[in-house]
C-alpha cells in the first residue's frame, strides 16, 4: 500500500483556486466536503441571523422615528 505524504495535487488545485477567490476557510477536503453537505443548513441559518439583524434595526429606527416625531410635536405646538 502506498502512503502519500503532503497535499495531493488536486488538493493544492482546489486550495489554490479558492484562495485566489478569497476563501481561505478549508484546509483538507474533509472540511470542503463538510461545507458542502451542510450548506444548505448554513445558508439558512445565515439568512435567519440576517433577517434577524433587519427586523431588530427595523425596531429601532421605527422607535427613533416615534421619539422624533414626539420631540417635533413638542417643539410645533411650543
Amino acid at each position: 500500500m502506498a502512503r502519500i505524504h503532503g497535499q495531493i495535487e488536486s488538493l493544492k488545485n482546489i486550495k489554490n483556486t479558492l484562495k485566489d477567490a478569497g476563501i481561505d476557510r478549508f484546509s483538507s477536503i474533509r472540511e470542503l466536503s463538510s461545507f458542502l453537505n451542510n450548506f444548505d443548513k448554513e445558508q439558512e441559518e445565515l439568512l435567519n441571523k440576517t433577517r434577524e439583524e433587519i427586523l431588530e434595526e427595523t425596531r429601532l429606527l421605527e422607535t427613533q422615528l416615534d421619539e422624533y416625531n414626539l420631540l417635533l410635536g413638542t417643539i410645533e405646538s411650543g
